[in-house]
């Protein structure tokens, strides 16, 4: 499918995005997560804001890149796959990774 783009306000109402990314872009007023989300990259790119309002998990199985604004709020994120990046200067209120080591 095809990653949303948000370039306006809107609140975040996907459960379960894990095959998909989501963008908040250049012009974009807040994009707010007010559930728990499930993403498979997160760009925040230009003057766009992603928020967290409420103490929701945001889970990212891929990248994570920031020259945006994130509003941490009381949440977590959760980067739950494997070789991800991190690029950018963001600041997380909870930031947990989570690793799978196969046992043989």
């Amino acid at each position: 499918g095809t990653a949303p783009t948000f370039t306006s306000y809107v609140h975040l109402a996907y459960q379960d995005f894990e095959t998909n990314s989501v963008a908040v872009t250049t012009g974009a007023n807040s994009v707010y997560i007010d559930h728990d989300c499930s993403f498979k990259d997160v760009t925040i790119s230009g003057s766009g804001t992603l928020d967290d309002l409420s103490n929701s998990t945001l889970t990212v199985g891929g990248n994570w890149s920031n020259s945006g604004t994130f509003n941490y709020g009381t949440g977590t994120v959760l980067l739950n796959g494997a070789s991800q990046i991190i690029s950018g200067s963001t600041t997380f209120y909870n930031l947990t990774k989570t690793v799978t080591v196969r046992m043989r």
